[in-house]
């Protein structure tokens, strides 16, 4: 039962980890995409521009959530 439960709790907090990812790439893009959604006249342009375009990640970022998505006493599953 435990070992289910953490299992549960660790594909969660991967799946947070995608989401922090995104805030990420956002947070360290902001200009470039406040640009993108002010130069498309639509909603549907706009997002049809953000999803088609590969993002930069800041390196120190992606090194942290690496950190937190894969803590020391879970690295074995």
């Amino acid at each position: 039962m435990v070992i289910r439960r953490s299992l549960f709790e660790l594909r969660k907090a991967r799946e947070r980890t995608h989401i922090l990812e995104g805030l990420a790439v956002a947070t360290s893009n902001i200009d470039e995409i406040i640009d993108i959604i002010r130069q498309s006249k639509e909603r549907k342009e706009a997002a049809e521009k953000l999803i088609s375009r590969h993002w930069k990640l800041n390196g120190e970022i992606l090194g942290l959530l690496d950190a937190a998505a894969r803590p020391a006493e879970l690295a074995a599953e």
